[in-house]
């Protein structure tokens, strides 16, 4: 039994510049069996730069999007 999933992530060091493969990244927030996974999946991943040492988190947004729906003909009523 895992205890994290990796992360389908590649991102430069935020200290040293040193490239961050899935093989750095890692959640708790999914299913925690090892499973490699997207970042759209989940809220946070973080790994410590194999480099420098230097922590690196990342926390997802997500973007909601909102459509305005029309009410059908027969239920619009003029107010005048």
């Amino acid at each position: 039994m895992g205890m994290f999933d990796y992360v389908n992530y590649e991102a430069p060091c935020r200290k040293c510049g040193h490239i961050l493969t899935v093989d750095n990244f890692q959640t708790k927030d999914h299913r925690q069996l090892l499973a490699v996974v997207k970042p759209k999946k989940i809220k946070n991943f973080y790994t410590s730069c194999p480099q420098c040492l230097t922590w690196n988190e990342y926390t997802v947004k997500i973007k909601i999007k909102i459509k305005q729906v029309k009410p059908p003909a027969d239920e619009v009523t003029d107010n005048e």
